[in-house]
Protein backbone atom coordinates (compact mmCIF):
# COMPACT_ATOMS: atom_id res chain seq x y z
CA UNK A 1 0.00 0.00 0.00
CA UNK A 2 1.37 3.05 -0.96
CA UNK A 3 1.63 5.80 1.35
CA UNK A 4 1.44 9.89 1.13
CA UNK A 5 4.03 12.46 3.06
CA UNK A 6 3.26 16.19 3.32
CA UNK A 7 7.09 16.51 2.30
CA UNK A 8 8.14 19.61 -0.20
CA UNK A 9 10.48 18.55 -2.57
CA UNK A 10 12.12 21.92 -2.97
CA UNK A 11 12.47 22.01 0.70
CA UNK A 12 14.42 18.66 0.78
CA UNK A 13 16.47 19.92 -2.34
CA UNK A 14 17.40 22.99 -0.74
CA UNK A 15 18.71 21.74 2.71
CA UNK A 16 20.67 18.47 0.73
CA UNK A 17 22.45 21.58 -0.99
CA UNK A 18 23.26 23.05 2.19
CA UNK A 19 24.73 20.21 3.40
CA UNK A 20 26.76 19.37 0.49
CA UNK A 21 28.11 22.79 1.14
CA UNK A 22 28.95 22.65 5.01
CA UNK A 23 30.65 19.54 4.75
CA UNK A 24 32.26 20.87 1.61
CA UNK A 25 33.07 23.53 3.72
CA UNK A 26 34.58 22.15 6.91
CA UNK A 27 36.54 20.21 4.56
CA UNK A 28 38.23 22.69 2.88
CA UNK A 29 37.43 25.81 3.90
CA UNK A 30 40.09 28.06 1.97
CA UNK A 31 38.94 28.99 -1.56
CA UNK A 32 40.02 32.79 -1.75
CA UNK A 33 37.73 35.26 -2.87
CA UNK A 34 35.14 32.53 -3.97
CA UNK A 35 35.02 31.14 -0.25
CA UNK A 36 32.76 33.99 0.54
CA UNK A 37 29.83 33.41 -1.56
CA UNK A 38 30.26 30.05 -1.29
CA UNK A 39 29.72 29.87 2.58
CA UNK A 40 28.30 32.54 3.62
CA UNK A 41 24.42 31.55 2.65
CA UNK A 42 23.98 28.60 3.97
CA UNK A 43 23.76 29.08 7.59
CA UNK A 44 20.99 31.52 7.14
CA UNK A 45 19.38 29.70 4.01
CA UNK A 46 18.91 26.67 6.87
CA UNK A 47 17.46 29.31 9.20
CA UNK A 48 15.35 30.50 6.47
CA UNK A 49 14.04 27.04 5.63
CA UNK A 50 13.07 26.47 9.06
CA UNK A 51 11.44 29.70 9.46
CA UNK A 52 9.15 28.24 5.98
CA UNK A 53 7.71 25.21 8.63
CA UNK A 54 6.91 26.85 11.45
CA UNK A 55 3.86 26.66 12.67
CA UNK A 56 2.58 27.95 16.46
CA UNK A 57 -0.78 26.84 15.98
CA UNK A 58 0.06 22.91 15.86
CA UNK A 59 0.92 23.44 19.61
CA UNK A 60 -1.37 25.01 22.28
CA UNK A 61 1.66 25.80 24.76
CA UNK A 62 4.97 26.28 24.68
CA UNK A 63 5.30 23.75 26.86
CA UNK A 64 4.21 21.63 24.29
CA UNK A 65 6.13 22.71 21.71
CA UNK A 66 9.61 22.48 23.79
CA UNK A 67 8.94 19.54 24.37
CA UNK A 68 8.73 18.51 20.77
CA UNK A 69 11.61 20.33 19.67
CA UNK A 70 13.78 18.83 22.54
CA UNK A 71 12.68 15.72 21.12
CA UNK A 72 13.17 16.91 17.56
CA UNK A 73 16.39 18.38 18.10
CA UNK A 74 18.09 18.44 21.36
CA UNK A 75 17.71 14.58 21.88
CA UNK A 76 19.29 13.78 18.17
CA UNK A 77 21.98 16.70 19.20
CA UNK A 78 23.11 14.50 22.10
CA UNK A 79 23.06 11.59 20.06
CA UNK A 80 25.55 12.34 17.37
CA UNK A 81 27.89 14.66 20.16
CA UNK A 82 28.51 11.74 21.90
CA UNK A 83 28.78 8.91 19.09
CA UNK A 84 30.89 11.32 17.43
CA UNK A 85 32.69 12.24 20.64
CA UNK A 86 33.59 8.53 21.21
CA UNK A 87 35.15 8.48 17.63
CA UNK A 88 36.93 11.07 18.41
CA UNK A 89 38.71 10.35 21.55
CA UNK A 90 39.58 6.68 20.47
CA UNK A 91 41.10 8.61 17.52
CA UNK A 92 42.98 10.65 19.85
CA UNK A 93 43.70 8.31 22.41
CA UNK A 94 45.18 5.61 19.69
CA UNK A 95 47.84 8.14 18.18
CA UNK A 96 48.44 9.16 22.10
CA UNK A 97 47.94 12.78 21.30
CA UNK A 98 47.86 15.22 23.94
CA UNK A 99 44.28 16.49 24.47
CA UNK A 100 41.48 16.75 26.91
CA UNK A 101 39.36 14.00 26.12
CA UNK A 102 36.57 14.61 28.78
CA UNK A 103 36.12 18.43 28.03
CA UNK A 104 34.77 18.02 24.67
CA UNK A 105 32.11 15.84 26.32
CA UNK A 106 31.17 17.96 28.64
CA UNK A 107 30.57 20.81 26.58
CA UNK A 108 27.69 19.22 25.03
CA UNK A 109 25.76 20.55 27.12
CA UNK A 110 27.35 24.09 26.44
CA UNK A 111 26.42 23.60 22.90
CA UNK A 112 29.03 26.50 21.33
CA UNK A 113 31.05 26.68 18.44
CA UNK A 114 33.17 29.36 19.26
CA UNK A 115 36.11 29.26 21.57
CA UNK A 116 37.71 26.05 20.72
CA UNK A 117 34.65 24.26 22.01
CA UNK A 118 32.82 21.09 20.63
CA UNK A 119 36.21 20.46 18.93
CA UNK A 120 35.10 16.58 18.34
CA UNK A 121 32.07 18.19 15.94
CA UNK A 122 31.85 21.60 15.74
CA UNK A 123 28.60 22.15 13.24
CA UNK A 124 26.56 20.91 15.97
CA UNK A 125 26.59 24.45 17.56
CA UNK A 126 23.38 24.93 15.00
CA UNK A 127 21.33 22.62 16.30
CA UNK A 128 20.91 23.95 20.23
CA UNK A 129 21.18 27.59 18.06
CA UNK A 130 17.82 26.73 15.90
CA UNK A 131 16.33 25.34 18.96
CA UNK A 132 17.15 28.73 20.86
CA UNK A 133 15.60 30.61 17.66
CA UNK A 134 12.31 28.66 17.82
CA UNK A 135 11.69 29.08 21.54
CA UNK A 136 12.35 33.04 21.40
CA UNK A 137 9.85 33.08 18.01
CA UNK A 138 7.35 31.02 19.28
CA UNK A 139 6.63 34.25 21.69
CA UNK A 140 7.24 36.32 18.66
CA UNK A 141 4.93 34.52 16.60
CA UNK A 142 1.90 36.05 18.61
CA UNK A 143 2.65 39.59 17.70
CA UNK A 144 1.25 41.24 14.75
CA UNK A 145 3.32 40.67 11.68
CA UNK A 146 4.29 44.30 11.60
CA UNK A 147 5.82 43.65 15.19
CA UNK A 148 6.88 40.83 14.67
CA UNK A 149 9.32 41.65 11.30
CA UNK A 150 10.11 44.84 14.06
CA UNK A 151 11.33 42.34 17.20
CA UNK A 152 13.05 40.13 14.77
CA UNK A 153 15.05 43.27 13.20
CA UNK A 154 15.92 44.64 16.52
CA UNK A 155 16.88 40.97 17.62
CA UNK A 156 19.09 41.20 15.19
CA UNK A 157 20.86 44.02 15.55
CA UNK A 158 21.51 43.05 19.10
CA UNK A 159 22.83 39.83 17.63
CA UNK A 160 25.43 42.17 15.86
CA UNK A 161 26.23 43.91 18.56
CA UNK A 162 27.04 40.70 21.08
CA UNK A 163 29.22 39.56 18.39
CA UNK A 164 31.06 42.82 17.05
CA UNK A 165 30.67 45.11 20.11
CA UNK A 166 32.97 45.79 23.16
CA UNK A 167 32.16 43.25 24.95
CA UNK A 168 32.06 40.38 22.19
CA UNK A 169 35.14 38.57 23.70
CA UNK A 170 32.52 37.21 26.56
CA UNK A 171 28.99 37.34 24.27
CA UNK A 172 30.28 35.09 22.10
CA UNK A 173 31.18 32.40 24.14
CA UNK A 174 27.34 32.64 25.71
CA UNK A 175 25.64 29.05 26.07
CA UNK A 176 23.66 27.54 23.32
CA UNK A 177 24.87 30.04 20.96
CA UNK A 178 22.44 32.65 22.03
CA UNK A 179 24.91 35.13 20.12
CA UNK A 180 24.10 33.93 16.85
CA UNK A 181 20.47 32.90 17.78
CA UNK A 182 19.96 36.60 18.37
CA UNK A 183 21.32 37.69 15.02
CA UNK A 184 19.85 34.62 12.64
CA UNK A 185 16.69 35.02 14.08
CA UNK A 186 15.73 37.67 11.24
CA UNK A 187 16.29 34.75 8.81
CA UNK A 188 13.60 32.74 10.29
CA UNK A 189 11.01 35.16 10.54
CA UNK A 190 11.87 35.91 6.73
CA UNK A 191 10.71 32.28 6.13
CA UNK A 192 7.75 32.05 8.45
CA UNK A 193 6.69 35.67 7.71
CA UNK A 194 6.41 34.42 3.83
CA UNK A 195 4.40 32.08 4.86
CA UNK A 196 1.54 33.96 6.38
CA UNK A 197 1.08 35.42 2.65
CA UNK A 198 1.92 32.23 0.18
CA UNK A 199 1.27 28.63 1.25
CA UNK A 200 4.54 26.96 0.15
CA UNK A 201 3.21 25.65 -2.96
CA UNK A 202 2.71 29.15 -3.78
CA UNK A 203 6.14 29.88 -3.45
CA UNK A 204 7.46 27.31 -5.40
CA UNK A 205 4.62 28.56 -8.13
CA UNK A 206 5.92 32.00 -8.35
CA UNK A 207 9.99 31.27 -8.24
CA UNK A 208 8.94 29.22 -11.22
CA UNK A 209 6.97 31.80 -12.96
CA UNK A 210 9.37 34.39 -12.39
CA UNK A 211 13.04 33.59 -12.99
CA UNK A 212 14.25 37.02 -12.46
CA UNK A 213 12.36 36.92 -8.41
CA UNK A 214 14.72 33.08 -8.13
CA UNK A 215 17.67 34.70 -9.33
CA UNK A 216 17.61 37.95 -7.07
CA UNK A 217 16.57 35.59 -4.48
CA UNK A 218 20.12 33.64 -4.76
CA UNK A 219 21.76 36.96 -5.00
CA UNK A 220 19.90 38.35 -1.72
Amino acid sequence: MKTQTNRVAYLDMLKCLGMFIVVQGHIHPDYGWFSLPIHSYVIPLYFLLSGLTFRREKFPTFGAFAAHRAKTLLLPYAMFSVLTWIFWAAYNTVLHNSVDLWGPLLQTLFAQGSGKFLVHNVPLWFIPCLFVIESMYYFIDKLSVRWNVLTCVICAFIGVWMITGPYSRILTLLPWSIESAFTAIIFYCAGNVLTKYHSLKQIEDIIIAKKWLAIASIVI
